[in-house]
């Protein structure tokens, strides 16, 4: 049975604008630019005719998908699908030593060292068992047009799953709020077909940054 997965990542935060790491540990809410986004999203897609939403358990992918929720589109939350945990520098301010040591460790990743995280953080390698279970869950619903929601750092994980791709390559993914992957799965196979799409964020002013 073939299945279309639609994948966008949750609207603005206060802290993607701030650059503060949220993480699976911060459980924020959408900005008014967010709530903006999720509308935008919502006004060009609301009638694809999705059978049913998944978000991860974090409140900021429902708020982004809850103007389907008020059409009356059921929903699942799978916490297979939050985003990576980063342990103590999650909710905190950007500072040079913070910096640093974030990009080391996306350095570390891009080089294949995929146990390495930031003290209390989550490994690529873990997100990965998880988002597997969650893409398992998906192929094995009769629903075959699925909007699913999730974060940045998980989609872009995810994204190296479906094109059978070392978790090396998760850089050159974008991830703009509410930006679309469009998926197709026959046959145990995927195929993206649509990648960091944000054609629904027709004014300037509803984009503001890659976090």
């Amino acid at each position: 049975m073939e299945k279309q997965i639609y994948i966008v990542r949750h609207g603005e935060t206060d802290m993607n604008r701030l650059r503060i790491v949220q993480g699976s540990g911060v459980n924020s809410s959408l900005n008014d630019l967010g709530r903006m986004q999720a509308q935008a999203f919502y006004d060009y897609y609301k009638d694809f005719g999705f059978d049913l939403a998944v978000c991860s358990g974090l409140k900021r992918t429902v708020e982004t998908i809850h103007p389907f929720l008020l059409d009356g589109l059921p929903y699942i939350m799978k916490e297979e699908f939050n985003e990576i945990s980063w342990g103590d520098h999650e909710g905190k301010a950007s500072d040079p030593e913070t910096i640093k040591n974030y990009h080391s460790i996306i350095d570390s990743w891009k080089n294949g060292i995929f146990e390495h995280t930031v003290p209390g953080g989550e490994s690529p390698t873990l997100l990965k068992e998880r988002l597997l279970i969650g893409l398992d869950y998906i192929k094995s619903i009769p629903q075959q047009k699925i909007l699913l929601c999730t974060h940045g750092r998980a989609l872009r994980c995810l994204l190296t799953i479906l094109n059978n791709e070392s978790m090396t390559e998760m850089e050159k993914y974008g991830h703009k709020n509410t930006c679309l992957y469009q998926v197709r799965l026959k046959e145990d196979n995927y195929f993206v077909e649509l990648e960091n799409n944000i054609d629904h964020l027709t004014g300037s002013n509803l984009i503001h940054n890659d976090w």
